[in-house]
C-alpha cells in the first residue's frame, strides 16, 4: 500500500503534519499483519486466494433435485447429478433381492455365531482353509455289517487306538455291557458277568452284576440289581429286584422279591411274594407266602401258605404254615425262655401280638383290651355236634371251684426290645419283677386249681387247657364260657333240692 498525495494530517497529540511516507510505511506493515491474520494455514480463515475461488462458483451449481415423480426413500442418479456412478448402479441392480442375506434360524439363541471385528462368521483366512478341505475328508464309514450299537476301529477310521482297545479287553474276560445278540430270544441284559450260561431262555430281563448268570432255559424273569437270581437256571416268571434278592434261586418258579436279600435262600419255593429287606430271606422250598415289612418271615423256610405284613411279623417262623400277622412284631412266642413261631393256623393282629399254640388267634398283646359293639357269638348249631348228652359236671364241680380276685402280671409283659450288632431290633426275655403287674382287680379262678379239681373227679373239662400239650408254649389257660353250662346245671340241681325242700315243708306243716 503505498501513497504520495498530502493528507495534511496532525498527530493526536501535537500539531505537527503527519509525514507521508511514515504512514505509506506503516500501512505496508499493516497489510502484511492483516493477510496473517486471516490465513486459512493458521488460523483457519479463508485466504485471499479461496475467496477468489468461492466468488466464482455459480449460484446451484451442482446442486442436487429429488425428481418429483420419485418417492423421499428413492436414491436416483442423472449424467450430471448422481449419487452413484452408472456401473455401480447397474452393479447394484443386478444384485437380487435378500442375495446372500443371513437369516438367523429362529430355534438358536443370539449368541450362537461369533462374529469377528469385520463382521464376518469367520476370516477370509479360516474360510480359505474351510474351502481347502476336500469334501467327506476323514470320515468315518460305519461297517454294514455292524449293528449301529457297536463301536468298531480300524487302521483309519477309529474311535479308540490299537493300544487302548487291547489294554481294554485285558482287563476283563468279559465286556461291563452285554447286549444279546438274539434279537429273537428278546433279552434284555446289562451288566457284568450276567447271563452267561443262557442257552434257550427266552423274554428275560437281567441289569446288574451277575444277575440271571447261571440262566439256562428259564423265560419270562426279571432281576434288577447285584447277583439277583443268580443261580437261576429253569426257574420261570420271577421278579427280583434288589442286591441279591433270589439269588439262589434254581428252579423256583412265579416269585416276586423287592428289596436287598428279599427271598435271598429261595431255591425251588414258588409263588412267594417278599417285599421289603431281609423279607422271606431264608426261606428255602416254602410256598405261597406274603412277607411285607422288614425282616418280615425273615428266617422261614419250609413254611407254606404264610402272610406276614409289619417290621419283623412271624420273624422268627421256620416252618408253620397257614399263620396271618399283621402288626409290628406280630405272632411272636417264647418256648423255652426263648423267641420261637413255629405254629400253624394262627392269626395276630396287632403290635406284638403273641399266640401259645397253633390254631389260636390273638387280638393285640398284653395291655389290649377287646371290644365289640355287640355280643360275641358261638356257633352252636346242633348240626354241627354229635354224641350229645346232658352234662354231668353241675352243683358238685362248681362247690369246688374258688372264686378269687387278682390283678394282671403277664410274664409276656417281661420283654424288652434291644438292637443286635446290625442294628436291628429283636425281642429278649427279662426277669419278671413284679413292676409290670396291672392297677385293677379282676375276678375269676386259677387254672392250675381248676386242673386240680378235674383231676380228683376224674372228668374231662375243655375249659381248662395246658397249651405245652403237642408242643405249644408253657401256658395254661380257661375257657370261661365252658363253665356256663356246670354253672346252669349246679343252679337246676340246686333248685331242685330247694324244690325238695318245699315239698318236705309242706307235708311237716300240714299234719
Amino acid at each position: 500500500m503505498h501513497t504520495t498525495s498530502n493528507l495534511k494530517l496532525k498527530k493526536p497529540e501535537g500539531t505537527d503534519v503527519v509525514n507521508i511516507e511514515d504512514i505509506n510505511s506503516n500501512m505496508d506493515k499493516l497489510d502484511v499483519e492483516v493477510a496473517k491474520k486471516v490465513s486459512h494455514s493458521t488460523d483457519g480463515r479463508m485466504s485471499k486466494e479461496d475467496k477468489t475461488k468461492l466468488d466464482g462458483i455459480a449460484s446451484g451449481a451442482n446442486k442436487y433435485v429429488h425428481p418429483s415423480t420419485h418417492s423421499i426413500d428413492m436414491i436416483s442418479e442423472t449424467s450430471s447429478k448422481k449419487v452413484m456412478t452408472s456401473s455401480e448402479r447397474s452393479k447394484l441392480a443386478g444384485i437380487a433381492s435378500g442375495a446372500n442375506k443371513y437369516v438367523h434360524p429362529s430355534t438358536h439363541s443370539i449368541d450362537m455365531i461369533k462374529e469377528t471385528s469385520s463382521k464376518k462368521v469367520m476370516t477370509s483366512s479360516e474360510r480359505s482353509k474351510l474351502a481347502g478341505i476336500a469334501s467327506g475328508a476323514n470320515k468315518y464309514v460305519h461297517p454294514s455289517k455292524h449293528s449301529a450299537g457297536v463301536i468298531t476301529q480300524d487302521s483309519s477310521h477309529r474311535f479308540v487306538t490299537d493300544s487302548e482297545k487291547s489294554s481294554w479287553n485285558s482287563k476283563a474276560d468279559g465286556a461291563p455291557i452285554k447286549v444279546d445278540d438274539d434279537v429273537e430270544a428278546r433279552n434284555t441284559i446289562i451288566g457284568y458277568s450276567t447271563f452267561e450260561n443262557n442257552t434257550t431262555g427266552v423274554y428275560n430281563t437281567a441289569i446288574g452284576y451277575g444277575t440271571l448268570k447261571h440262566n439256562t432255559t428259564g423265560f419270562n424273569n426279571d432281576a434288577l440289581g447285584v447277583s439277583a437270581l443268580n443261580s437261576n437256571t429253569t426257574g420261570v416268571h420271577n421278579t427280583a429286584m434288589g442286591s441279591v434278592t433270589l439269588s439262589c434261586n434254581t428252579t423256583g418258579r412265579c416269585n416276586t422279591a423287592t428289596g436287598s436279600c428279599a427271598l435271598k435262600s429261595n431255591t425251588t419255593g414258588t409263588y412267594n411274594t417278599a417285599t421289603g429287606r431281609c423279607a422271606l430271606e431264608n426261606n428255602t422250598t416254602g410256598a405261597y407266602n406274603t412277607g411285607i415289612g422288614y425282616n418280615a418271615l425273615e428266617n422261614n423256610t419250609t413254611g407254606d401258605d404264610n402272610i406276614a405284613i409289619g417290621y419283623d411279623a412271624l420273624e422268627h417262623n421256620t416252618t408253620g404254615n397257614r399263620n396271618t400277622a399283621i402288626g409290628y412284631n406280630a405272632l411272636w412266642s417264647i418256648i423255652n425262655d426263648k423267641i420261637e413261631e413255629n405254629f400253624s393256623n394262627c392269626s395276630g393282629l396287632g403290635a406284638f401280638a403273641r399266640v401259645s399254640a397253633s390254631n389260636q388267634v390273638q387280638l393285640g398283646d398284653s395291655d389290649t383290651t377287646t371290644y365289640a359293639f355287640g355280643s360275641v357269638q358261638n356257633r352252636s348249631d346242633k348240626r354241627d355236634k354229635a354224641d350229645i348228652q346232658d352234662t354231668n359236671l353241675g352243683l358238685d364241680f362248681i362247690l369246688k371251684l374258688r372264686p378269687v380276685e387278682y390283678r394282671w402280671d403277664y410274664r409276656d409283659s417281661y420283654i424288652e426290645e434291644v438292637e443286635d450288632e446290625n442294628g436291628d431290633k429283636t425281642l429278649k426275655p427279662i426277669p419278671k419283677d413284679g413292676s409290670k403287674k396291672g392297677k385293677r382287680f379282676h375276678q375269676g379262678f386259677i387254672a392250675q386249681e381248676v386242673k386240680d379239681v378235674i383231676d380228683n373227679t376224674g372228668i374231662d373239662f375243655a375249659g381248662y387247657q395246658d397249651h405245652s400239650i403237642n408242643g405249644g408254649c408253657d401256658v395254661l389257660s380257661l375257657g370261661y364260657t365252658e363253665f356256663i353250662a356246670p354253672m346252669v346245671k349246679a343252679i337246676q340241681e340246686q333248685q331242685q333240692i330247694i324244690d325238695d325242700l318245699k315239698k318236705r315243708i309242706e307235708i311237716l306243716e300240714s299234719r
